[in-house]
């Protein structure tokens, strides 16, 4: 029964934060929020995505820190904050539009070029799977995830495992990125680490087990 609730809630991840100290929104020229749009805070490597109003926060050590906030189609920005656990920073950041060209492109009903070389390359697989004994590789996971339809046994059992009912946020739109080390070594061990994570999943949602 509890695998069963886990595997519901694999779409669910949060952490357990204190009380945020550190929060904004990001928008346009226009006052629209940048849904999507992500905060990096250099010094402690963590990534931030923004929700759907495009309002983002977290927890971050006492100190000075240098915040990047970016979304595509519009100019970066760059801001120094200084956080201090007995009070809570705000900062609210507005995008402007940049250009974006892409060059001309030629279609055509021709084989694109690297289909034979990628062919060529899966069926030597096995060849390189033997040669490689260990490699380190990073990975950026994002996912959107909204709960569309929950029966009322899921309901139920939820509510008296976990002690929240998940119809509560049916048709909610949430955000989960990380950061990712994944450590392989020959033949089939793999470790991975998770350096920076940032959800917009609410903290009572525990998904621990799945």
């Amino acid at each position: 029964m509890r695998l069963y609730i886990a595997l519901v809630l694999s779409f669910f991840c949060s952490i357990h934060l204190h009380a945020q100290n550190f929060k904004g929104k990001i928008t346009d020229t226009n006052g629209e929020p940048l849904y999507g749009s992500t905060v990096y805070i250099k010094g402690v490597n963590q990534g931030l995505v923004c929700n759907e109003t495009g309002s983002y926060q977290t927890t971050i050590p006492n100190g000075e820190y240098e915040v990047e906030y970016k979304c595509l189609g519009f100019k970066p920005e760059v801001r120094k904050i200084k956080i201090s656990t007995d009070k809570v920073t705000t900062l609210d950041i507005v995008l402007y539009e940049t250009p974006f060209n892409l060059k001309e492109i030629t279609v055509s009903n021709q084989e694109d070029p690297a289909y034979p070389i990628m062919r060529k390359a899966i069926e030597k697989a096995p060849l390189y799977a033997a040669s490689v004994k260990e490699y380190t590789a990073e990975a950026y996971i994002k996912v959107n995830a909204e709960l569309l339809k929950v029966s009322s046994l899921i309901d139920k059992m939820a509510k008296r495992e976990e002690g929240v009912k998940l119809s509560d946020f049916k048709e909610l739109l949430f955000t989960q990125e990380s950061f990712n080390e994944i450590r392989f070594t020959a033949p089939d061990k793999y470790e991975q680490t998770v350096k920076a994570f940032s959800s917009s999943i609410p903290d009572n949602i525990d998904s621990k087990d799945a």
